[in-house]
């Protein structure tokens, strides 16, 4: 099963009730800068994110989430050389069970 049939599925479960309790949901945003600290060859950017912790019964909650984070293009000398290097570009879908 790839990652977007799994958290398709997560999240429909997720969505589905349960038959005599009051299912909560939430939803949680976030934001902030990226700042490399041992990295070289990254430069400072940006991640942001949601996430949506569903409780299902309790002591059982589900959270997707989705998160994307960029660096910075950052210039690094090897030997002489000065090479530019591009800043990461990542994007994450997931889900936690807890």
């Amino acid at each position: 099963m790839n990652q977007k049939s799994l958290l398709a599925a997560l999240l429909l479960l997720a969505l589905v009730p349960a038959a005599a309790r009051s299912t909560t949901i939430g939803l949680g945003v976030f934001g902030g800068a990226s700042v490399p600290l041992v990295q070289d060859d990254n430069g400072s950017g940006s991640i942001f994110g949601a996430r949506a912790p569903v409780n299902l019964v309790p002591l059982f909650t589900v959270e997707p989430y989705f998160a994307s984070t960029s660096g910075g293009s950052k210039d690094q000398d090897v030997g002489g050389v000065t090479y530019t290097r591009d800043g990461i570009d990542d994007t994450a879908f997931g889900a936690n069970v807890l």
